[in-house]
């Protein structure tokens, strides 16, 4: 949160208060002008000078509301010529000022009307105000303190002390300054908020807590504080009390579309896809004209393996906003999950090259070229994009998988040694490259892409899988094998394929049921690799159940596999012949 206004809020506030000054303008002059006209003798009755300021103020006034500025000052200035002690017109000289972006002398003029009217405490905001926009919170501090000193009882005065102290670098004083004024005002909810902000801002969130507790208690109509206390919650990784506190503001600004965006994503994190569909539903119905409802909701419906659910939030986003990218995008996914290759084409072919999805979408293309067959005519697009975008990753990405696919190994390996030129130091080209050297034999360098794309991205479960089930394979390092395997598992518990490696690791150890009760789970979260086949075909040859070895390398050898698993589940394959 911003403690300082900028520039252009405080000209935009300062310009909508002088509609407010205007209004008590003529009671203001009334009291200060001395009305004492007396006929000459032509019988015309000349204005008095007070009567005459008066006259050129309200011009200037005019004139300030046009944003004609040179001309309001001009005329400001006769009328402090013919009134020259009046506050007034000393604080409305210094307000124009200000908007003319002319600061010194605003700042001059505002302490010439303090000077003339040290009682009047609206100048001595108007100070406070400018000397902290302008970063000089030493000059503003007594302007403060005299402040609160004139008008002890205004929780704004308070409160714009509490703001130079800390502004100062002295947080311990700001919190006295509002403790000792809750003390005195214990009922004034608006300067308590400001407190509860302090103590967020200084680090003290769990004193904040607690005055959001009794601030929900004392105002429990209050949609700010349920918000703010929300929020809290949620940094304080305290979900239960954030929920409650996001549906009680909800519940009194159903509305609220921000809020309850963010509620959907806290119920997402617990694991309530469910509850956050409903959430979603209710910000439809209340937000008709907002795309964030829909977006996340087709997520979710992706997230939960229901395409046409999510197609249709797709469309829905369209028609309130037919260049939505994201929506041609994930249509165009959509599609080719549903085989419809063409269609998904015509979507993604709708993605404008400006866009940051589009080398994703191109990519895309290349794909549906060649699971339609059109092998060669996908190669050479991919070939021409990695030429023509040198350093977008997602073309580098798209042309090694078609080699990885194609087993050109030298030509993958030629390729994503180009992109590390421009594109250096990124994990996901150095995992391209562990996998490459992986399948073409070469353990030592995969193992030392892999661990080179770790070390740039040291959280990721992919990464930690390759390696772990790496080292399980080659019967070295299982101690850490097994660590890292664990801390993927941590962060995708339902991953087959860390689910296979675990397994994997158990069976390297010698302890051959633990790993078939790991490869069965595996196998039955991705039923097509090949590779998980395979290893149950290994542990029941371990087992000596050759009846079920034999069916699972049969499966494993019919899902197409690359040509070393291939030969490999071959072999393994005459070991169960009679």
């Amino acid at each position: 949160m911003k403690m300082i206004l900028s520039w252009k809020q405080f000209l935009a506030a300062i310009l909508s208060l002088t509609a407010a000054f205007s209004v008590v303008l003529g009671c203001e002059l009334v009291k200060k002008f001395s009305l004492h006209n007396a006929p000459d003798q032509a019988g015309y009755t000349p204005l008095s000078r007070e009567a005459e300021a008066r006259t050129f103020f309200s011009e200037g006034m005019q004139l300030m509301f046009d944003n004609k500025m040179p001309q309001a000052k001009a005329y400001f200035n006769k009328a402090l010529e013919l009134d020259p002690d009046s506050a007034y017109l000393h604080f409305k000289m210094a307000q124009a000022n200000a908007v003319s972006a002319d600061y010194p002398a605003a700042t001059a003029e505002a302490e010439s009307a303090i000077k003339l009217d040290p009682g009047w405490s609206e100048p001595y905001f108007f100070l406070i105000e400018m000397y902290l926009a302008g970063r000089k919170p030493d000059l503003a501090e007594p302007i403060a303190e005299k402040l609160v000193e004139i008008a002890p009882d205004d929780p704004l005065a308070c409160r714009d002390l509490a703001r130079v102290y800390e502004i100062r670098g002295l947080p311990a004083s700001a919190i006295v300054v509002l403790e000792d004024y809750l003390d005195q005002h214990p009922d004034q909810i608006y300067l308590k908020k400001e407190y509860a902000r302090l103590l967020i801002r200084t680090g003290r969130p769990e004193q904040a807590e607690k005055v959001y507790r009794q601030l929900s208690e004392d105002v429990p109509g209050d949609v700010e504080v349920w918000a703010e206390y929300a929020g809290l919650e949620v940094s304080l990784q305290k979900i239960p009390q954030a929920l409650q506190a996001y549906q009680e503001e909800l519940s009194l600004e159903p509305a609220n579309i921000q809020d309850r965006m963010e509620l959907v994503k806290i119920l997402v994190k617990q694991g309530k896809p469910g509850e956050a569909i409903a959430q979603l539903e209710t910000a439809k119905t209340t937000n008709p004209e907002s795309a964030d409802p829909w977006s996340f909701s087709a997520f979710l419906h992706l997230q939960q393996n229901q395409p046409d659910l999510a197609a249709d939030e797709y469309r829905h986003l369209l028609e309130l906003n037919p260049k939505a990218e994201e929506a041609i995008y994930n249509l165009g996914l959509i599609e080719t999950i549903r085989k419809n290759l063409p269609a998904a084409g015509k979507w993604f072919s709708q993605i404008p090259s400006a866009s940051k999805l589009y080398p994703d979408a191109q990519a895309r293309m290349v794909w549906l070229d060649y699971d339609q067959g059109k092998k060669e005519e996908a190669i050479q697009q991919a070939q021409a994009q990695v030429q023509e975008h040198p350093g977008k990753k997602p073309f580098y990405q798209i042309l090694a998988e078609i080699y990885q696919k194609e087993e050109r190994y030298d030509d993958a390996i030629r390729l994503l040694s180009d992109g590390l030129k421009h594109i250096p130091e990124d994990p996901d080209l150095f995992y391209s490259l562990a996998v490459i050297y992986s399948l073409e034999g070469d353990p030592q360098k995969s193992l030392e892409n892999a661990q080179a794309a770790l070390s740039l991205s040291p959280d990721n479960p992919e990464l930690l899988n390759f390696i772990g089930y790496s080292w399980a394979d080659a019967k070295i390092n299982l101690g850490q094998a097994e660590e890292y395997l664990k801390k993927a598992l941590g962060k995708e518990p339902e991953n087959g394929a860390v689910i296979d490696s675990m397994g994997w690791l158990y069976f390297q150890k010698g302890q051959t049921r633990e790993a078939l009760k790991w490869v069965l789970r595996a196998n039955e979260k991705m039923p097509g690799d090949p590779e998980i086949k395979k290893h149950l075909g290994q542990i029941y040859l371990k087992l000596g159940d050759i009846k079920k070895a034999r069916e699972y390398l049969q499966q494993a050898l019919s899902q197409k596999p690359h040509s070393g698993l291939k030969t490999q589940i071959e072999d393994l394959l005459k070991q169960t012949n009679p």
